[in-house]
């Protein structure tokens, strides 16, 4: 809490006094109070770059919201706003190499590893239980991308950890239809080569366990309703196909495109 102003003056007589937050100002006891309050930039702000907290995405379950933890100088707002920017741009990706280069950024004093920071100012160490949250995510995440190495090494599916998706690269074959029947099948002449990318597919999406729109396109573009209302069933298909293999039930919402 402040102290009071008219409070200082009795308790440190009438002098100049060094302020006490350090930032190297003399100032007369009448005045320090409001120093201290509204012009040393040593004085410290509670950070408000995420009000809500940081956000930890979890597979499969509800995200943590967690604060910094830190309390700033005025100096090191900027900086400190951009180093919790950047670590939670990085923990809403899967790249686990930019995640892990955001963390260093932000470790305290006491972390085994501080001395690796390039930066080690007060605006940039940020809570142990956070870091140790982050960690967390970081580790499972890259478990579970090991288990995705065989369907990447095959090259039925291909994962972007920028933008958290997968994508199809061995074309997903259906049957044959024409308007007006919506209706949708896998084409009986290609199971076996659909069943491969189905199962490398769904081991990723177990994996990782993301909200994932599966969007599937059709060939032709008129009528687009039909059109579309043909690329959906097949989207919807897929899904009920890779639900039948363990993928989290309610994940996948199913989205038509024509062309």
């Amino acid at each position: 809490p402040a102290l009071h102003e008219e409070l200082l003056p009795r308790l440190l007589g009438p002098t100049a006094r060094s302020c006490f937050m350090r930032c190297g100002a003399s100032i007369p006891v009448t005045e320090l109070a409001e120093h201290m309050q509204q012009s040393c930039p040593n004085r410290q702000f509670v950070c408000a770059v995420h009000a809500e907290g940081i956000r930890i995405p979890a597979c499969g379950g509800a995200d943590q919201r967690m604060p910094c933890g830190c309390a700033t100088k005025l100096a090191d707002q900027a900086h400190h706003g951009e180093i919790e920017t950047e670590l939670q741009a990085a923990l809403l990706t899967w790249d686990t190499g930019r995640i892990r280069a955001a963390i260093m950024s932000t470790l305290p004093s006491h972390h085994d590893r501080f001395g690796e920071k390039t930066c080690q100012c007060s605006g940039c160490q940020f809570s142990t239980v956070l870091i140790r949250a982050c960690e967390e995510r970081v580790a499972m995440l890259e478990e579970r991308l090991k288990l995705c190495e065989g369907p990447l090494k095959r090259g039925n599916v291909a994962i972007d950890v920028t933008t958290c998706s997968v994508a199809v690269r061995t074309e997903v074959l259906f049957a044959d239809r024409s308007y007006p029947d919506t209706s949708a099948a896998f084409h009986p002449d290609k199971l076996e080569s659909n069943d491969k990318v189905m199962d490398d597919l769904s081991t990723a999406l177990k994996a990782l366990d993301p909200n994932m729109v599966v969007e599937v396109h059709s060939a032709g573009m008129e009528p687009p309703k039909y059109w579309i209302g043909l690329a959906e069933n097949r989207a919807k298909h897929m899904i009920e196909a890779l639900e039948s293999r363990g993928v989290r039930r309610g994940s996948c919402v199913a989205k038509g495109r024509a062309g």
